[in-house]
């Protein structure tokens, strides 16, 4: 999920919020946009753009499949009962932000994050988005993630790193100003 958000009505810096792993801070350190600070927070992050945008990514909270360890890939997935409590939270926390568009992946964990949030900002409509979805993980989705897995060297069936970069950078591309 994403929000692109105004810091004030009269200023022109925005923040987006997202939820898909695909806009990772490795993806977006490698397009220069994390300075250190960034790259050690793990959740929640402030990223300054080039036109002195706010980026801020949040990943979708816990899904039901995230706590029995199931890959979940490109599957919907639902959030849990402690995934919609930590969204309800981030959504209260995020509610004095004054939020112009909300972007998510099409993917249902995502979505059902955004949706509680942006319960705080009447009015605003969600934006759904294929190109910021989780990995691709073939015939491991909706299976046990292996216990030997080697993220160095996935499976043919995974997704590549070279794919999601080329997925992620088509929609960091779409929401440069012009």
């Amino acid at each position: 999920m994403k929000l692109l958000k105004k810091t004030s009505a009269k200023d022109s810096k925005y923040s987006v919020l997202d939820s898909g792993r695909v806009l990772s801070n490795v993806k977006l350190a490698a397009r220069g946009l994390l300075n250190n600070s960034d790259k050690k927070n793990a959740g929640e992050r402030i990223v300054a753009g080039k036109s002195n945008s706010r980026l801020i990514i949040l990943r979708h909270r816990e899904s039901v499949q995230n706590a029995k360890n199931i890959c979940t890939g490109q599957l919907g997935g639902t959030l849990s009962k402690k995934g919609l409590r930590d969204a309800k939270k981030v959504g209260r926390r995020l509610s004095s932000y004054y939020i112009d568009v909300a972007y998510s992946s099409d993917l249902k964990r995502a979505i059902d994050t955004a949706k509680e949030i942006i319960k705080f900002h009447p009015g605003l409509k969600l934006k759904k988005d294929a190109r910021i979805r989780e990995r691709y993980f073939g015939k491991l989705q909706g299976k046990p993630f292996p216990k030997d897995l080697d993220w160095k060297n996935l499976p043919k069936c995974v997704e590549s790193d070279k794919r999601i970069d080329l997925r992620a950078s088509k929609f960091i591309k779409y929401l440069e100003p012009a």
